[in-house]
């Protein structure tokens, strides 16, 4: 195999895996010991429960300085349910008129951290739960573009009502983690632990 006919493979690879929603990207370590560590560490992290989750409120994205990076844009439509103890959502996800469906309850524990647990759901199941959807709050729209930068997994969330701003998030394995931005983002702050910028927030106001 080829150079370049690996590098093909890579990006047809890259082309159908970028946009899951629970992506991990492992480095290509020098050793086969280093990559089962690395490898591991995933597992343990998906397997935890937790999410770590960095989330910066940053400047509307120049798409074409982003190019680069071949994003995968994805069509989202995120609805939060009645519930007594942290936030109960569904959520239906997908490009090109395909769509997966999530129900998911998120407690959280601090600020960047919650305890999660999230079923893939039938179309069925979907449209029985909107019928507990909660009626102060809105459905929250919007448009999520996946890329890669530094072995980095992001997800950019554009929404509806707002054309100056937008959310970039970066998922960690542990609150202490080392991540680097990508230069083509202009970060206006991080805003990980306001609870004014959560989703579940921004759904019950009038944008």
């Amino acid at each position: 195999e080829t150079y370049d006919e690996a590098l093909e493979y890579q990006k047809k690879l890259l082309a159908v895996t970028v946009g899951h929603s629970h992506l991990r990207f492992i480095k290509n370590e020098s050793t086969f010991e280093e990559k089962y560590i690395s490898c591991r560490a995933e597992f343990e992290s998906v397997l935890s429960g937790y999410e770590i989750e960095k989330k910066f409120l940053v400047e509307y994205p120049d798409f074409a300085l982003l190019e680069k990076y071949n994003p995968f844009k994805a069509e989202i439509s995120q609805t939060y349910l009645l519930c007594a103890v942290g936030s109960h959502r569904i959520r239906k996800r997908g490009s090109n008129g395909t769509f997966t469906y999530f129900e998911t309850l998120k407690i959280r524990v601090t600020g960047s951290c919650a305890e999660e647990t999230e079923d893939v759901i039938s179309k069925a199941q979907y449209d029985e739960l909107m019928k507990s959807a909660d009626p102060d709050k809105n459905t929250i729209i919007k448009d999520r573009y996946c890329f890669l930068y530094e072995g980095q997994y992001f997800e950019l969330d554009v929404f509806r009502f707002w054309n100056d701003r937008a959310f970039l998030e970066l998922e960690l394995k542990s609150e202490n983690q080392e991540y680097k931005l990508p230069p083509e983002i202009k970060v206006i702050k991080d805003v990980s632990d306001d609870y004014h910028y959560k989703n579940s927030y921004l759904a019950g106001l009038k944008l």
